[in-house]
């Protein structure tokens, strides 16, 4: 805002005791049902329901709040041209030039870049959805609408209370001018900043409320107002009717706070849902209030927008909702707050990096990703053109869109894995691949029960207990309780996976039991063969096995922080010398068997030298820039050893 405004803002300020939006005290009962787009939940009001009466009720309530929306928004014109009632105050009219002033600013920098890059990047073939969910959201219903301006359901999330609204018509000047004091208060940087500052949003809503915020947004963003329903989510997910109790406090039953705002584009006939839920995201609040996930599991798989969250999706105190969302999306569009890019399974999405990445301001500094800076260090990086979230600034700001590969497929995200070797059924030597969070867990002993099943147990190293696990088979879309041994009869090798089943994606829990499913590679079975090569990440070692996977040769090495991803690949292609994409140092015995994009190889090969005969980088340690550095002699005997087709497996 220019200074000239404050003094009239300051002078209302002690006109807060009324405000017109406020914290839910009476609320209003809510239809249950399902809005366009299907699934469960709250379901927009329809004017033909109820019969001629009933429809002018509708339309009545429908222009009243669309006025309501443009008295807030400060839109002269428009708010004059739908019949409300212009305040006269000069503070109201120096509010509205204002917000004109910085909305066309905002439109000529932001969001016309914005609104271009969505429909260049978002648009078909990429992942469409009829629900967008944008957890840690606020009401920031602007960035979700203008990235994804075609989508039919819009579910935000913050911890700031719902409010009510309260139609401006009726309204004294003075408690108008107090409203939009404090919607000034959030809306000064709305030219500048793309992020809800929490502490300014605090602030606003313990008088404006969060209802009252979506209102402004739909009508600067051309929309009109249908409904607007309070209601509460029950522990089952089932919207609940809430209404005013004795003495006028609200009578709501316990649950999660919601609204559900019904509107519609100006000269559309179609209308959509835009629901916003105050609640805590943490494991706790989520534990306390279990329906909020059933009720977004109700509706159709959505695309996930996350932006200037804080980093808490990096938290392990959030991993409910972390979990949630990439088990439930079909896609993830973030900036680098949201989850972070190793908890990403990349054999489960495909990964597109835009703009530039110079880490967290100041105040996340511990959050600084070293995989998004290998990452970011690849050629094939889009460009972004504008700003968006904490790095506000359009060259240090980034996105990363995450797209499932293939969503006919149960979402298993594979963690960090551990060889073992095992005999079943009297062969030796088998490989079983075991991820899981807890390095101690590993593989006691896997046999043959019965001509049916294999039993598999795990051991905590630490405590000498056995973990009890539930045993899943899987193999295309039949299941049974254990893994069918027939499948293995007349196999020599064979490798296993072990990974936790869709409500334990974190591994195993702290009592060490958990539900496992079981996958056999390849089509029953993919045998090992006498060649495999085996890359573990955690300890920066490579060993070459042989038949049965009897370890032949162990090697020191040194991966990227990010490259090589985590699965199953075969070498691919062998060059004899290679330059480095990155500078000007060189490598020899390249041995071939990832592709990191479109065109980059990921290797094996030796460590590179620059023309002064410096080596890049010692081994030990993650710092390549993804290919897998290993001494000379070593990278030469790999290279001859290894021959196309080899399988080579990165845990």
């Amino acid at each position: 805002m220019k200074p000239a405004f404050w003094p009239l803002a300051a002078a209302a300020l002690i006109l807060l005791s009324l405000p017109a939006c406020q914290p839910s005290r009476k609320e209003k009962p809510a239809d249950q049902g399902s809005a366009r787009g299907a699934g469960t939940g709250p379901a927009p009001a329809s004017p033909s329901v109820g019969g001629p009466a009933a429809a002018d009720s509708a339309n009545a309530r429908a222009r009243e709040l669309t006025r309501t929306a443009l008295v807030l928004a400060g839109m002269k014109e428009e708010a004059y041209k739908a019949g409300a009632r212009l305040p006269v105050s000069e503070l109201w009219w120096s509010y509205g030039r204002e917000l004109d002033e910085n909305w066309k600013r905002l439109e000529r920098g932001q969001l016309a870049k914005l609104r271009k890059w969505a429909d260049r990047e978002l648009k078909p073939p990429k992942p469409q959805s009829p629900v967008i969910y944008y957890p840690f959201g606020g009401p920031d219903f602007l960035y979700a609408f203008l990235l994804f301006p075609r989508t039919d359901v819009y579910v935000l999330t913050g911890i700031e209370p719902v409010g009510d609204i309260v139609p401006t018509d009726g309204l004294p000047d003075s408690r108008i001018d107090a409203l939009v004091t404090m919607a000034a208060v959030q809306l000064r940087d709305i030219g500048g900043l793309t992020f809800f500052r929490t502490n300014d949003l605090k602030q606003a809503q313990d008088d404006l409320g969060t209802a009252c915020l979506l209102l402004i947004f739909l009508a600067r963003t051309g929309h009109e107002i249908l409904d607007a329903t309070p209601f509460i989510l029950d522990r089952a997910g089932k919207p609940q009717d809430v209404a005013p109790g004795p003495s006028g406090k609200t009578n709501a039953p316990p649950g999660v706070p919601g609204i559900r705002i019904v509107f519609r584009r100006k000269g559309e006939p179609g209308q959509r849902t835009l629901f916003y839920f105050a609640q805590d995201l943490s494991n706790a609040g989520l534990a306390r209030q279990p329906g909020y996930l059933e009720f977004i599991r109700g509706w159709p798989r959505p695309i996930t927008f996350l932006k200037a969250t804080s980093y808490l999706l990096q938290y392990k105190t959030f991993s409910a909702v972390r979990r949630f969302i990439l088990d439930r999306s079909l896609a993830v569009l973030q900036d680098d707050s949201g989850i972070a890019v190793k908890n990403y399974d990349l054999s489960r999405w495909d990964l597109t990096f835009y703009g530039h990445y110079v880490g967290p301001i100041d105040m996340f500094a511990d959050f600084f990703q070293d995989e998004l800076k290998d990452a970011y260090l690849l050629p094939a990086v889009k460009p972004l053109d504008f700003g968006i979230g904490y790095r506000f600034k359009p060259n240090e700001s980034c996105l990363i869109l995450a797209v499932e590969k293939n969503p006919g497929r149960s979402s298993a995200s594979r963690g960090p894995a551990r060889l073992a070797r095992v005999t079943v059924g009297g062969v030796e030597a088998r490989n079983v691949l075991v991820p899981n969070a807890r390095p101690e867990i590993g593989l006691e002993f896997a046999e043959a029960v019965n001509p049916d099943a294999v039993r598999i147990s795990l051991k905590d190293e630490k405590t000498s207990r056995a973990v009890a696990l539930s045993l899943k088979w899987e193999e295309g879309n039949s299941r049974a309780t254990a893994v069918p041994a027939a499948a293995l009869e007349g196999r020599k090798s064979y490798l296993i996976v072990l990974e936790p089943a869709a409500g334990d994606r974190e591994g195993m829990p702290p009592e060490g039991n958990g539900e496992w499913s079981f996958h056999v590679l390849g089509s029953p079975v993919a045998p090992l063969g006498d060649q495999t090569i085996v890359v573990d990440r955690a300890s920066q070692r490579v060993f070459l096995c042989g038949e049965h996977g009897a370890i032949l040769k162990t090697y020191s090495c040194a991966t990227g922080s990010y490259y090589p991803t985590v699965g199953v690949f075969q070498v691919s292609e062998k060059i004899p010398s290679a330059k480095s994409l990155f500078d000007d140092s060189r490598f020899s015995f390249f041995t071939v068997f990832q592709l990191a994009e479109k065109w980059a190889k990921v290797g094996f090969h030796s460590i590179p030298v620059f023309p002064d005969g410096r080596p890049a980088g010692g081994l030990g340690q993650p710092n390549s820039h993804g290919c897998v550095r290993l001494a000379y002699e070593d990278a030469k005997f790999l290279y001859e050893w290894a021959r196309l087709g080899t399988k080579v497996i990165v845990d």
